[in-house]
């Protein structure tokens, strides 16, 4: 069967107005549309139970400070490190310094000086003298602070500090991140780490070491050059969840972008969606359609355009009430970059579901089948795809909470339009809010990965969805 792209389109709009006013004469259409607004006000008033997802800001922008004495000098100096759990630096990074009177905890932090870090993630503040000094590196809405008492002469040859940190996700800490530094500031290299009296490694030439602890009570003991430093750390998972905290309307639209959207909208583009074809073959009326001057590929579009215009409009109305309710609840607008993105990623998602029903509709030959196909992917997409994303961690002998992992759950989200269109939305809010409702961002994916990834996926089902109707119809 030979293709004329003049034919492409032939008799679509023909096809999407029949099918649009049909739907919109339905009652299912209106009651998907009330149902939904009444769930994205019930949200937007502050149902909330989200807990984080991979590394939170706080483990992917670690602060340490130390004090630092050049020789000859008896007023010493803060030196502060920027890095990530693992002891990946962060170049650029501006560190404020502040000093704190001893004994006033809570006391508001006051800027005395600050420095932006070289490309190795370090930044010093030399020659501040004695005193309890902060250092302050503020990533979205989060404050990662240090405090370092400086005297001279120094209490010691060296500074160790350790650091824990939940990747997880089971608020046991479990991760610990130490880093070893001499007097003068350089690195405290090949110093050997035991654990409970066991040797468990060595800092590394930065003077870094980082390792995952069990559950009990541990002995971290770290020594070099005669000197030694020992804590004590006590491993125990809690199933206490904290519950995020809304911060205006930006932050109120966020959750309903990564929170109801990707779970409700799939629902509604389905139910709408899911009997496109298969009702047309089961009435009888698709071999009418057909014989109408319109082309296979036309009404194949048009079958698509009726469907998704179907969910779009009154869905549309529902954001853009949404929108306008944030804005009088919190007397404020959202973010208008942000508040775009979310409504046309939200379409985005609508349309991907409406190609897959579509798709289905068009191979299944029963009202039944598709049904159970409709169940069966939202199920997928939505609960399940975990468990895809283990089958293939377990087949790399991928370790949980490590970079490696991160990185496949972040591609694998790619091959998920709910997960898609989560770093889509999320690629566009207001960077103040990266960290709140476990927002990650999109790792180390260019931004431009979500919306791209978003648009392929409508192109390729869109072309499936012609195709198969080209052979599939008769």
């Amino acid at each position: 069967m030979s293709f004329n792209p003049r034919d492409l389109f032939r008799g679509s709009l023909v096809v999407a107005g029949r099918d649009l006013r049909a739907n919109a004469r339905g009652l299912k259409v209106w009651i998907m549309c009330g149902l939904a607004l009444l769930l994205v006000l019930g949200a937007a008033l502050g149902i909330s139970s989200l807990t984080s997802q991979g590394p939170s800001i706080t483990s992917e922008y670690v602060v340490w400070a130390a004090p630092y004495f050049t020789a000859n000098t008896t007023a010493g100096g803060v030196m502060a490190w920027v890095s990530d759990y693992a002891g990946a630096p962060h170049a650029g990074q501006t560190v404020l310094l502040g000093n704190r009177t001893p004994g006033v905890v809570g006391a508001p932090f006051v800027e005395r000086a600050r420095a932006t870090t070289n490309s190795t993630g370090w930044a010093s503040f030399p020659g501040v003298g004695n005193g309890t000094w902060i250092a302050l590196v503020t990533i979205g809405i989060v404050n990662v602070t240090r405090v370092v008492d400086l005297a001279a002469p120094p209490a010691s040859n060296w500074t160790v500090e350790v650091q824990r940190f939940d990747l997880i996700g089971d608020q046991a800490f479990r991760d610990i991140s130490i880093l070893a530094t001499w007097k003068d500031g350089t690195p405290v290299a090949q110093a050997n780490v035991a654990i409970n009296g066991t040797s468990a490694g060595s800092t590394d030439s930065r003077g870094f070491f980082h390792t995952r602890l069990s559950d009990g009570m541990w002995s971290v003991t770290v020594t070099g050059r005669g000197q030694s430093y020992t804590e004590t750390l006590q491993v125990t998972p809690s199933p206490l969840a904290i519950l995020p905290l809304f911060r205006g309307p930006d932050a109120l639209l966020l959750f309903l972008g990564v929170s109801l959207m990707s779970i409700l909208y799939p629902i509604i583009a389905i139910a709408m969606s899911y009997d496109a074809v298969a009702k047309e073959r089961l009435q009888g009326s698709l071999e009418i359609l057909l014989a109408k001057p319109a082309s296979r590929s036309g009404v194949a579009i048009g079958k698509f355009l009726g469907s998704f215009l179907s969910v779009a409009l009154p869905m549309l109305g529902v954001l853009v009430g949404a929108v306008v309710g944030i804005a009088a609840l919190e007397g404020r607008w959202p973010d208008g970059v942000f508040a775009t993105a979310f409504v046309v990623g939200t379409m985005g998602l609508i349309a991907i579901y409406v190609l897959i029903m579509q798709i289905f509709s068009t191979v299944a030959r029963s009202a039944g089948t598709t049904i159970l196909a409709a169940i069966s992917v939202w199920l997928v997409f939505s609960f399940l795809w975990s468990l895809v994303v283990t089958a293939v961690q377990a087949a790399f002998n991928i370790e949980s909470a490590t970079p490696a992992y991160y990185t496949l759950s972040t591609i694998s989200g790619l091959f998920n339009p709910n997960q898609l269109y989560t770093l889509t939305v999320t690629t566009f809010m207001p960077a103040s809010l990266l960290g709140l409702f476990g927002t990650t961002g999109g790792g180390s994916l260019p931004e431009w990965t979500g919306p791209m990834a978003m648009v392929v996926w409508i192109v390729v089902l869109l072309a499936i969805a012609i195709l198969v109707f080209r052979k599939r119809v008769v």
